[in-house]
């Protein structure tokens, strides 16, 4: 997960999309509910991008229901340490690569010298 903090009350939700979908052509966003994003790389790698008052957070992960909802069963039923170890071999480098070029895309327009890495607040 990726914090980029901004300026407070300066991010418009409209210009922000226009700006991604202008600099990455060949991913799909989709528009969730509450001013969220999905940045849609392919079916498997995408990140989630929630903006607020002071920051802009990009979560790398499945972009699909499907796929999450899959993930999720095959942890449960696998056990918890096999599942996720084939996730940090096969997908995790994905994900994060993915998250890096967006949060770092966004951080070069909407802040001037904060871009954190942290995994939780």
């Amino acid at each position: 997960m990726m914090n980029i903090k901004i300026k407070p009350n300066t991010l418009n939700f409209e210009n922000l999309k226009y700006y991604l979908v202008n600099e990455f052509p060949n991913v799909r966003f989709w528009e969730l509910p509450k001013n969220k994003l999905l940045a849609e790389k392919n079916k498997i790698v995408g990140c989630y991008l929630i903006p607020s008052k002071k920051k802009i957070r990009v979560i790398g992960g499945f972009t699909n229901i499907r796929t999450n909802v899959v993930a999720i069963i095959i942890t449960v039923l696998g056990g918890f340490i096999l599942p996720i170890a084939i996730y940090y071999l096969l997908f995790y480098k994905h994900h994060n690569n993915f998250e890096k070029i967006i949060g770092e895309t966004i951080a070069k327009k909407y802040s001037k010298y904060h871009l954190i890495n942290k995994t939780a607040d």
